[in-house]
């Protein structure tokens, strides 16, 4: 995580959870997170669209947010896959960190870090809030329409153990990532390994 707003919303996620499985939605509050909130979006989890998103968000990103799927700004060989993230974060209760790239553009080889986190509702039900953090670069090349390339799936947990007396990491590529370092337990896994080892083969056979 080498971006400041990754970093607070992760970290504010993580201290307000405690040993629940994910914290309510209603206690990640906007004077807890600073500027981080202009990066901020939520998902609505029974159909997988943006509510809310921040000012930075909105502005950096052609597509209006409001009501749209979340996979949409995905190409579409991603989709699926992604669906299937979503989904175990919110059975399982794990967050993951994503890279992404644009995936028609070779402007910049940067990835935007996604953290896609998992929260409770009043309701009770599982509900997703996430951040999305690049430079201006990155956003000003996705224009006129952005459509995001995964480019690396991994857990916060990990990604806050590299940093631990170094400079900050880049994001692994998918190539580089085994089945083995996801250590995220309570079944997703067997989703991520399953993934990964099809991007892998996928990226070999190019």
């Amino acid at each position: 995580m080498k971006h400041a707003s990754t970093l607070r919303l992760y970290r504010c996620w993580a201290a307000l959870k405690g040993r629940s499985p994910a914290p309510a939605r209603a206690d990640v509050r906007p004077r807890l997170l600073g500027s981080a909130m202009l990066d901020l979006f939520t998902l609505k989890t029974d159909a997988l669209v943006f509510g809310y998103a921040g000012s930075r968000l909105r502005s950096g990103l052609p597509q209006k947010l409001d009501g749209l799927g979340f996979t949409v700004l995905w190409r579409p060989s991603d989709q699926a896959d992604l669906l299937r993230l979503l989904h175990g974060i919110v059975k399982h209760h794990k967050p993951i960190l994503l890279g992404a790239r644009h995936a028609h553009t070779r402007v910049t080889s940067e990835h935007a870090e996604i953290l896609l986190l998992p929260t409770l509702e009043r309701s009770g039900e599982a509900g997703l809030i996430g951040s999305l953090s690049a430079s201006r670069d990155w956003m000003a090349a996705g224009w006129p329409k952005a459509e995001l390339a995964l480019a690396a799936i991994s857990t916060p947990e990990q990604s806050l153990h590299q940093e631990i007396g170094r400079e900050p990491p880049r994001l692994p590529s998918i190539g580089s990532l085994r089945p083995r370092l996801i250590s995220t337990p309570s079944g997703i896994d067997s989703g991520l390994a399953e993934i990964l080892n099809r991007k892998k083969q996928l990226e070999t056979s190019r």
